[in-house]
């Protein structure tokens, strides 16, 4: 094959043979590879301050979220996610919150009476919902208060990076389990054996409710475990709607089939 200047070509060898899989004439374009490299730079930054800023305002979203949770009678937020998100999913509304209850915590601006997002807090909080987003990101900016500790929170961060290091500092919360080899590895974590390990921690869970260990909690704790309570009844109602949904579709199709 005959390579001329004029064209930048990807090779791959593939069972002892050169195949091409991507050509792209570069000088034809008036493009040298340090204009290419410069573009895909540009589009590399262009790429962080969209992820930050979808961080930012994941992070407004959750926030919004828990002042209705915070703030109305209990239950009020589920009733509002069903009659104003239903075609956004309960799971991701909950991941905006917990990833705003993340912030709330590490940055100390939760009510100290109530631990919750109300008086004082919710009043120092509420500049970060109202302000205009590209602030966050203007070096001029004399950001003080809530909005300062956002920026400082949130970092270079982007919302994917954010859910991980969440996803992560949950994880290694967890007690570890371990095989005869020391830890289990993830893939080959069955799904009995996860079922098991669920039905194990669902006892777990009952026992201390049971016997009623909790309410030797302090109202911060017991707030937290509240919130907690909330995040997971939603999901586990969510996942027994999709199945049952799943179920009735699937008797659908087979009346039809026995029909036919």
């Amino acid at each position: 094959m005959k390579k001329s200047d004029e064209t930048a070509v990807i090779e791959t060898e593939i069972v002892g043979k050169v195949a091409t899989v991507a050509s792209l004439p570069l000088v034809a374009q008036g493009l040298a590879a340090v204009d290419m490299a410069a573009q895909i730079r540009a589009d590399m930054e262009s790429y962080k301050r969209m992820s930050r800023d979808a961080a930012l305002i994941a992070l407004r979203i959750g926030l919004r979220l828990i002042w209705i949770r915070d703030n109305e009678p209990h239950g009020s937020l589920l009733e509002f996610m069903r009659d104003h998100f239903a075609d956004k999913g309960q799971r991701t509304l909950y991941r905006y919150i917990g990833l705003a209850d993340s912030f709330l915590t590490d940055s100390g601006l939760r009510d100290r009476a109530t631990f919750k997002l109300t008086g004082k807090a919710l009043a120092a909080v509420a500049p970060i919902c109202s302000v205009q987003l590209e602030l966050f990101s203007d070096p001029q900016a004399a950001l003080e208060g809530a909005l300062k500790k956002v920026v400082k929170w949130v970092g270079e961060r982007g919302l994917a990076q954010i859910y991980r290091e969440l996803e992560t500092k949950k994880n290694d919360a967890m007690p570890p389990r371990h095989g005869k080899g020391g830890r289990i590895a993830e893939g080959s974590i069955t799904p009995e054996m996860r079922r098991k390990a669920a039905l194990e921690q669902a006892e777990l869970v009952s026992v201390f409710f049971g016997g009623r260990s909790w309410e030797h909690l302090e109202d911060g704790e017991l707030a937290v475990l509240d919130n907690l309570l909330d995040q997971f009844g939603a999901g586990v109602r969510e996942i027994l709607s999709a199945r049952r949904a799943a179920g009735d579709a699937k008797t659908i199709r087979n009346r039809k089939a026995r029909v036919a």
